[in-house]
């Protein structure tokens, strides 16, 4: 399944983000080395100053399902569906609803265990 995966590090009024493509075959994820490089040096970023990591799923029938957790002193803190549409269905500037994208279901996403 081909997916995406979005890290973003705040600090100092700032953002840095990368985004991964990446596919998943049951247990197994393939992904360039080189993105997997830069996506741990925001990832590790992220983890000690703040963040959020999001996966976007496109499924057969070419909808999506977006998850995400927030990330904060090395941990990540799984969002709910309502929370990761919050997320996405606010303008960032302004704060007002904007409209969800055709297609996109917001589901919670999983506990991570390390």
């Amino acid at each position: 399944m081909p997916r995406l995966l979005v890290i973003a590090a705040s600090a100092n009024g700032g953002t840095l983000s990368i985004t991964a493509p990446f596919h998943n075959d049951g247990e197994t994820s393939d992904l360039d080395p080189d993105d997997a490089l830069d996506t741990m040096t925001v990832l590790t970023l992220a983890a000690v100053v703040g963040g959020g990591a999001v996966i976007r799923t496109k499924l057969a029938d070419q909808t999506s399902e977006v998850m995400g957790w927030k990330l904060v002193e090395f941990y990540a803190k799984p969002l709910s569906a309502s929370e990761i549409f919050s997320a996405y269905c606010t303008d960032a500037v302004t704060g007002e609803l904007i409209a969800p994208e055709w297609g996109v279901k917001y589901v919670a996403a999983p506990r991570l265990t390390v």
